[in-house]
């Protein structure tokens, strides 16, 4: 190991690490290491250093999530390219999916994980917050150069709950 961001999520992630909150399939840690390698790339971007947050204050949280490919989600009647399961906390997602399109989608649904964990909003603000935070809800713009308004102070407080403490966000 050398040290580098990629190999400390890969000992965070495997499922025999005893400290280890993300439970990942190897593929679901395919898909994260290759998240955090294009976050590890455009590092100093918002949009892919926050990604990076999420993943890292999922990892570091408490409670257990556990990720895994299923089959089929993009057949659903949403379009969606992955889920979040409160109960008990999982993350399934599309495998057939762009390798792009999971650098959004699994930090999306680890969003959720972290909302339902701490602050328990709805999905409707759960989701407003995170086209403020992210630009959009539902599709990852890595080529924009996106930088979020101000946040009002109740919006500020359910993000620093969700990143478990204060960040310096726009305000």
């Amino acid at each position: 190991m050398d040290g580098s961001i990629l190999d400390s999520l890969w000992s965070l992630v495997t499922p025999r690490e005893a400290r280890a909150e993300i439970v990942a399939t190897p593929p679901a840690q395919q898909a994260l290491q290759q998240i955090t390698a294009t976050n590890k790339a455009h590092q100093g971007q918002y949009l892919y250093d926050t990604y990076q947050r999420i993943l890292d204050r999922a990892q570091a949280h408490p409670a257990k999530v556990n990720v895994a490919p299923r089959e089929g989600l993009m057949q659903s009647s949403m379009k969606a390219a992955g889920f979040y399961y409160p109960k008990p906390p999982q993350i399934r997602y599309d495998p057939q999916v762009e390798p792009e399109d999971l650098e959004q989608t699994l930090p999306h649904e680890m969003l959720h994980f972290l909302s339902e964990q701490t602050t328990k909003v709805p999905g409707e603000v759960e989701h407003a917050l995170m086209r403020k935070l992210l630009g959009s809800d539902t599709t990852f713009l890595p080529q924009a150069a996106y930088q979020p308004g101000a946040f009002s102070p109740v919006e500020h407080s359910i993000i620093n709950e969700w990143f478990g403490g204060p960040r310096d966000w726009p305000r």
